[in-house]
């Protein structure tokens, strides 16, 4: 009997024919195979974000930079900021739908001028966000799973502590473990990991669900909730800086929840009709990231235990022990495990995204042994893309385990060079481009210069705050180094730009053919 055929692997012949029309007239030939809907476009971005797992991750950060009230008021804010600025990401990815879609971005936005020296900074910027994302949140689910030792009564000699070598090493090997899954995932056919971005979306709602239900239903049986007054009042600064620079802190955790919207743009080349598709599927992933992150940080407001109960917890990933205290030890197991499996699958949809982008740099010729890079699979899949992240987020993995500064510094970096790029896009269509795309298939309209002001403005404001050190005075073991690796990154830019040719990368006439092509399609 003939097994049926996914409809996804045999997409429309009207949609796939435009689509590959339009990345040729932009100088590309399409080689990856397009089996993504809307979906698919959606869950790319959603899942990378993975707002439920990065608000429990960052939360007991955000309790001493302002308290309560702080992360309310923050992440009301984030929501705006970020409605926004994905609407500006979604306009200009509506007019170039590509891989490693950010840097062309950000090249056309800022005009014939800056276009080229911009797309090669914002490269190195993507490149290091997204590969920092990918090694940063392998960090999370190994955590969860030692925290469970401690429920059990288990320990390692020297105690489960930054500072033991034991516990560095264990880490380390969990972690790696965990890193290595999330690759993984990204060797399989198309078809089946199209159901691993559908089964992560469902896995992250259920998380939230049972978040809503079961989790304050156990706190209101044990050790009961936190009034409203503390939850919208309250204050917590031991960062030793003033109340008032603790609250810009606070978007350390409210900003970073909803980065990384643009991945379903990295994917745009295996989309069908992506020009709206991949356009949808940032701005909806941004506004529903931003929109959830809200409720779970109001539902941990008012469930996390007393300070006093707060302050007795030492697990690596205090949380565990908080289910623990309210829903059970049994209970605890569970959500961990639902945990654990939402950020393995959420690292690997960073992963697609990711390996998309390196993919688009090394079909240009830049990167050593580009040719491989750039070769796709038999099914279409840029394959030897995702081995480099392996390689490459292996080697942070091997630099910052074991170090809170390290750890904390790789996050900032990951967000950062998002922002900046967020940023610098913004900036550049409110002050070089403001009339151009304006016909894409996703426009903004009249609402543009508003969305370019807001976005530009947010995203500044963030870097301030996933720029500065988290305490006061700080030394070298407290400061955040992500600035420093920003500087790094931005430098290497520039020098990439100032010694690679003209011809062989992002070169004017490809970028003139671009702009060309996306006014000519717009209208």
């Amino acid at each position: 009997m003939q097994e049926p055929k996914d409809e996804r692997t045999d997409p429309p012949p009207g949609d796939a024919a435009q689509d590959a029309l339009d990345l040729q007239a932009v100088g590309y030939e399409p080689v990856l195979k397009r089996y993504f809907g809307f979906v698919e476009s959606f869950s790319a971005s959603f899942c990378a974000m993975n707002f439920i797992g990065v608000t429990r991750m960052l939360l007991y950060i955000g309790l001493s930079t302002g308290g309560p009230a702080a992360l309310f008021s923050s992440s009301v804010i984030v929501v705006f900021g970020v409605t926004a600025t994905a609407a500006v990401l979604a306009e200009i990815c509506s007019a170039l739908p590509l891989s490693g879609s950010i840097y062309i971005w950000a090249s056309e936005a800022a005009g014939k001028r800056w276009a080229r020296l911009t797309g090669f900074v914002v490269a190195w910027w993507a490149c290091t966000a997204w590969i920092s994302f990918t090694a940063s949140n392998s960090q999370g689910p190994a955590q969860y799973l030692l925290s469970l030792m401690v429920l059990f009564g288990s320990d390692i000699p020297g105690g489960l502590t930054p500072e033991n070598p034991n516990y560095r090493y264990i880490l380390f090997a969990v972690t790696l473990g965990c890193l290595w899954l999330a690759l993984a995932l990204n060797y399989l056919p198309p078809r089946y990991f199209s159901w691993t971005f559908r089964f992560t979306v469902g896995l992250l709602l259920v998380d939230l669900l049972l978040s809503v239900t079961w989790f304050p239903i156990g706190v209101s049986r044990t050790y009961g909730f936190r009034s409203a007054k503390e939850v919208f009042t309250g204050r917590n600064n031991t960062t030793g800086f003033s109340d008032a620079w603790a609250w810009v802190l606070s978007f350390y955790y409210a900003g970073y929840a909803p980065v990384g919207y643009d991945a379903a743009g990295h994917v745009s080349e295996e989309t069908r009709n992506a020009s709206t598709t991949s356009a949808r599927g940032i701005f909806w992933s941004g506004f529903a990231s931003a929109v959830l992150a809200l409720v779970a940080t109001i539902v941990w407001l008012f469930c996390i235990p007393p300070d006093d109960i707060l302050a007795t917890f030492d697990a690596p990933q205090p949380f565990v022990q908080i289910w623990a205290a309210s829903i059970g030890r049994g209970g605890a197991v569970v959500m961990t495990v639902i945990a654990v499996l939402g950020l393995i699958l959420s690292t690997s949809c960073a992963v697609t995204a990711s390996s998309r982008l390196i993919f688009a740099i090394a079909r240009d010729g830049i990167l050593p042994g580009s040719r491989w890079i750039a070769k796709p699979s038999p099914q279409g899949q840029p394959r030897n893309a995702v081995t480099v992240i392996l390689v490459v987020s292996t080697l942070l993995l091997i630099i910052s385990i074991g170090s809170q500064v390290a750890f904390t510094s790789l996050l900032s970096a990951g967000a950062t060079t998002s922002i900046s790029a967020y940023s610098l896009i913004c900036l550049c269509r409110l002050l070089v481009t403001p009339k151009e795309f304006k016909n894409s298939k996703w426009s903004l309209g009249r609402w543009g210069p508003l969305c370019y002001t807001i976005g530009f403005l947010f995203n500044l404001f963030l870097l301030v705050a996933t720029y500065s050190p988290l305490e006061y005075p700080f030394t070298a073991a407290t400061f955040n180094f992500a600035i420093v690796i920003m500087a790094g990154v931005s430098i290497f830019g520039i020098i990439s730009w100032w010694v690679i040719p003209e011809d062989r990368w992002l070169r004017p006439e490809r970028v003139a053919a671009m702009k060309r092509h996306a006014l000519e399609t717009s209208t």
